[in-house]
């Protein structure tokens, strides 16, 4: 005995559905049970397919409405029915052409519906135009429509057992796979890899434990570290400081860099947090005002430890960026204390102090390339006139002829 099929059928009203049905004989159908669907929640229903009575809409507003309906259906039937649903769209009347680019455009919004809300998860005759878009009115089109829903059942039972056997397929792979990670996990459980002492100093080079090596040794110098200041630290935690701020801010530029994997975003949380606890330390150790020449002396060299060798990527103003700002100002600041302060106040004496404060700006290596070049040009420029001035003794140099360092340090040279 032939089993029953249900088919839901739906149309702008239910009179011409039943003339529909009539007209083609489809309601003589002793194994056909036909379900008039009045809402888009009545999908709810056992259905083994769905007719949409299709007709051309004359006006904009009509239009509009039809669409809408068509989208409440379409969404109704993704929602309640748990897998892929035949549908055929339905012209009860011979298609025009101006009807023509309608129904096409109606079989291409089941075909994009079916593909985004399954993710392409269906089968391709269910979506192909030429199979869901078929003339029906009379009796011969009525049995076209039902051959091919039969057509289109037996496509989806073949889809379907195809998709069971690979489903089972791979849970067998699965269990394999399983039961050899298993295997491997409980025989390498009870060893472990040696720590690392050293990693590459290079970030582009380094790997997943390079990484975890360095950050675990900055976090364990911070924890160190407490509130003391820069000159109560040891030699090796100096060191130290200077090392983790030298690779900080050039890795975490690099990973920005890089695409934006679920291990590159780990690395980036691992490293913003320790980057910003070094720049606090920073910027507490470079702040602290120095008015006497002692004390300038020791704060410049306590940066230029701090920050040597140090590159900053990430565009300015960091902390980083700051200080080394504060370094090269302060470099002159310096130097007009020490021409304030010298004895006695000869050329000899001045060049003597500019030449030693040339050399130490061309040994620092603080990253500020433009305001150590605008330092190194001023000093150079000093010096050629000290040297000038030595050079003739009985000239008489005008006060409007000195350098900018000399002016301000208010020192005339004897």
């Amino acid at each position: 005995m032939t089993a029953t099929r249900r088919l839901g059928i739906v149309a702008r009203h239910h009179d011409e559905a039943k003339r529909w049905l009539a007209a083609c004989e489809l309601d003589k159908q002793f194994h056909i049970e036909w379900q008039l669907l009045h809402f888009p929640d009545d999908l709810r229903q056992r259905l083994d397919g769905l007719v949409w009575l299709w007709e051309p809409t004359s006006s904009d507003e009509d239009a509009k409405a039809e669409k809408q309906r068509w989208g409440e259906h379409l969404r109704a039937l993704h929602v309640h029915c748990d897998r892929p649903l035949p549908v055929i769209l339905v012209a009860p009347n011979e298609v025009t052409e101006e009807g023509m680019p309608q129904l096409k455009t109606q079989a291409q919004s089941l075909r994009k519906s079916y593909l985004q809300r399954r993710q392409g998860w269906v089968p391709a005759e269910l979506v192909d135009k030429s199979r869901i878009t078929l003339q029906v009115t009379d009796a011969s089109g009525g049995q076209r429509l039902l051959e091919q829903f039969t057509t289109l059942d037996r496509s989806l039972q073949r889809w379907l057992d195809q998709a069971q056997r690979q489903a089972d397929r791979c849970l067998k792979v699965g269990i394999m796979l399983a039961a050899a990670y298993f295997t491997l996990l409980f025989s390498t459980m009870y060893w472990k890899p040696a720590k690392r002492d050293k990693a590459s100093a290079d970030p582009l080079t380094w790997v997943r434990a390079d990484w975890q090596y360095h950050m675990s040794n900055c976090q364990a110098l911070l924890k160190r570290l407490g509130g003391r200041a820069w000159s109560l630290l040891s030699p090796e935690e100096q060191q130290q400081f200077n090392h983790h701020l030298r690779w900080l801010p050039v890795s975490f530029d690099l990973l920005n860099q890089r695409k934006a994997t679920k291990e590159t975003l780990h690395l980036r949380a691992g490293i913003a947090p320790l980057l910003s606890a070094l720049e606090a330390h920073v910027t507490t150790w470079t702040t602290t005002p120095a008015t006497t020449l002692v004390a300038l002396t020791d704060e410049q060299l306590e940066i230029q430890q701090m920050l040597d060798g140090v590159f900053e990527p990430r565009p300015p103003p960091t902390a980083i960026h700051q200080a080394a700002k504060r370094f090269w100002l302060q470099e002159r600041a310096l130097a007009l204390l020490q021409l304030k302060s010298a004895t006695p106040k000869t050329r000899s004496s001045m060049l003597s102090i500019m030449q030693a404060r040339l050399a130490a700006a061309e040994s620092a290596r603080v990253h500020a390339p433009e305001l150590k070049a605008a330092w190194l040009q001023e000093l150079n420029s000093t010096i050629q006139w000290l040297e000038k001035a030595i050079a003739q003794p009985e000239k008489k140099w005008p006060a409007e002829s000195l350098p900018a360092l000399l002016k301000e340090s208010e020192v005339k040279p004897e």
